[in-house]
């Protein structure tokens, strides 16, 4: 990893657990980002590649959906903070409840634990 990514880790990684489904990264939502993109931040810097190597987010989950569920509305300014989502994305099983962090496991290894 290189220069500003070293960097990006550094400040928007705040665990890796490991846990009976396999391991977990936990990554925070920065204030000026949208879920959808701290998701695929999260999942770039995991795989440490560049984000145009990676399927279109769009493809597995609407985006304009997720990103609004967690939007603060423009009446109150007020976000919401309860309830989860959860998909599968470039081999990690994704969780956020759009306030504060992005889980990653990654698939294999909760596919092994069921076996």
């Amino acid at each position: 990893m290189t220069g500003s990514n070293a960097t990006e880790t550094k400040q928007s990684k705040t665990a890796n657990t490991q846990t009976q489904e396999g391991e977990r990264e936990e990554y925070l939502i920065q204030s000026d980002e949208a879920v959808t993109e701290a998701v695929v931040r999260a999942v770039r810097t995991e795989r440490e590649t560049d984000q145009s190597k990676l399927v279109p987010l769009f493809s597995r989950i609407d985006t304009e959906a997720l990103n609004s569920l967690f939007r603060s509305s423009t009446d109150t300014g007020v976000t919401h903070t309860s309830g989860t989502v959860s998909f599968d994305y470039e081999g990690y099983h994704i969780t956020t409840d759009g306030t504060e962090t992005i889980t990653l496991s990654e698939k294999a290894s909760r596919a092994n634990v069921s076996n």
